[in-house]
């Protein structure tokens, strides 16, 4: 929307005349977005987590399970500096 708006207000009259109205534009992107993108998930066994999430930006595992304990899947995302932060703390 910011972007929409920071783009339009730089324009001129006459080209402003062409564009659609706000309410057309936010209708017309919710439109695409609901055609063009795959169905929200409704449960966890819908999820299907790209290769490419497995791990962070310098390459660290992030995934460290995906596994199903009592018919329940459990997606586990953390790292290994993350688990030594958290064996450190005093409870």
């Amino acid at each position: 929307m910011q972007i929409i708006q920071n783009n339009i207000i730089n324009i001129s009259e006459k080209t402003a005349s062409y564009i659609l109205s706000q309410n057309a534009l936010n209708m017309r992107i919710k439109y695409i977005k609901r055609t063009t993108m795959p169905p929200q998930p409704k449960t966890l066994n819908e999820i299907d987590v790209l290769v490419s999430l497995y791990y962070t930006l310098s390459e660290t595992l992030f995934l460290v399970k995906d596994t199903i304990v009592n018919q329940k899947r459990i997606l586990l995302f953390t790292t290994t500096v993350n688990i030594q932060y958290l064996s450190q703390v005093l409870f």
